[in-house]
């Protein structure tokens, strides 16, 4: 029964991380904590960089994020 919980609670961290998702770094300086999650739609209809992903949050922010260095626009 442990072994069940443990594999259970370990699945529910691994999952709650995804890299579809990261915090607003826009709305964290508002004193906001949001999820930003990414936009496929802006990247296909054409992005001003094909060198990063485009994440949108809640309140309408456009970030963008290197694929390789992570480094934010």
């Amino acid at each position: 029964m442990k072994k069940i919980i443990l594999i259970l609670l370990g699945m529910l961290i691994l999952s709650s991380s995804t890299p579809y998702s990261i915090k607003c770094y826009k709305c964290r300086k508002a004193g906001v904590h949001a999820i930003a999650n990414r936009s496929f739609a802006d990247e296909y209809s054409g992005r001003p960089d094909p060198d990063y992903c485009i994440y949108r949050c809640q309140y309408g922010h456009k970030l963008y994020v290197n694929y390789d260095t992570g480094d934010k626009k």
